[in-house]
């Protein structure tokens, strides 16, 4: 069964994807690709926390049954898709640069989302597929220390929640440490791993908020408030100097993060905008994936240096009903059936003790 889709999520996705959009396609709007990510990784947390709130929630607690379900779950959910177009760009580089030629080495350490684990995209090749590397780390890393420290202090009812916020915890402490101490040495610094995990893990704990702590959660409008406030002294840091940016990496999460509780419950319209909203936010991983190559692969076949500049916002507007046409079409025919796959796959995954 279909999870009900919440529609104030679906605000916050179609707004990043959005800002995503604008960003790569007007000139100065580079801000708004950085608070579109970042409501990204929020909104990514905020998902994982509450898949593992209700699997602690549960009599076994978070067993070895949960934790290969749950990387099951999220491995099936985005690795087709990113694998799909990491042959895409692949075979388009090919063709459009057929003197560029790149080494096993490359393609493996893509295949391995290890391009910017701790270190800038060497290449520049697939270059948007930084924030995924992040995710599946994530992802990953999580959920493996959340079922270690269970094993170590007891998977009862008692410590489940405390192994939960030790593991947010370790994911905030040690990004942050590494961030302040190393991240002067890099340019690059918002795009690298090791670094941002703790970008996702304040989504974590929102969610924790809301499962555990209703009285916070129910002040809603006051949490946006002070999440609001904390952007603008992020975005103002931003870009200040290499501990400003580190600053404002650590601030902007936070205060993203602190809007869900008042846009969760945002009532829907009744209207066209809210199909558009919805359509959006479900099409935001194959726009995300698939925008760059197709707004920019067609600049060179069309001219797009040349145009005047009713042309190029007439490109611009082509382009987007290309990328939200040819989104439709790998939701439709791709990402959904795998995801409908995945869904039986898990349901038929039997129980075992941890």
């Amino acid at each position: 069964m279909p999870a009900q889709r919440i529609f104030g999520l679906d605000c916050l996705r179609a707004l990043a994807i959005v800002l995503v959009l604008f960003s790569h396609m007007f000139n100065g709007l580079e801000l708004f690709g950085i608070v579109g990510v970042e409501l990204f990784f929020v909104l990514s947390g905020f998902l994982i926390g509450g898949i593992l709130v209700k699997s602690l929630e549960k009599q076994q607690g978070f067993n070895w049954r949960d934790l290969r379900q749950f990387l099951i779950r999220r491995f099936l959910r985005t690795l087709p898709n990113y694998y799909l177009f990491l042959l895409i760009y692949s075979i388009f580089e090919r063709i459009v640069s057929p003197d560029i030629t790149k080494s096993a080495a490359v393609y493996l350490r893509y295949s391995l989302f290890l391009q910017n684990f701790a270190w800038p995209n060497p290449s520049g090749y697939f270059s948007h597929s930084w924030s995924l590397c992040i995710e599946e780390w994530f992802y990953f890393f999580t959920s493996i220390t959340l079922f270690l420290i269970l094993k170590i202090i007891g998977n009862n009812e008692s410590s489940r929640f405390k192994a939960l916020g030790l593991t947010a915890l370790t994911f905030i402490i040690i990004p942050n440490f590494l961030k302040f101490r190393f991240g002067s040495e890099f340019d690059d610094l918002r795009m690298i791993v090791i670094f941002r995990l703790d970008a996702i893990m304040y989504g974590v704990f929102i969610s924790i908020l809301k499962n555990r702590f209703p009285q916070v959660w129910g002040k809603g409008f006051s949490l946006a408030i002070l999440g609001l406030l904390i952007s603008a002294v992020a975005i103002f840091l931003n870009g200040q100097s290499s501990t400003g940016e580190a600053i404002a990496l650590s601030l902007m999460p936070i205060g993203f993060s602190l809007l869900i509780p008042g846009i969760y419950n945002l009532s829907r319209t009744q209207t066209q905008v809210d199909k558009l909203v919805e359509w959006t936010a479900t099409l935001s991983y194959s726009i995300y994936l698939s925008h760059i190559i197709i707004y920019f692969g067609l600049q060179g076949p069309f001219g797009y240096n040349n145009m005047s500049v009713i042309a190029k916002l007439l490109y611009k507007a082509f382009s987007l009903v290309l990328i939200f046409a040819g989104s439709y079409c790998i939701y439709r025919f791709y990402e959904k059936p795998v995801t409908d796959l995945r869904d039986r796959l898990t349901r038929e995954i039997p129980a075992r003790s941890s």
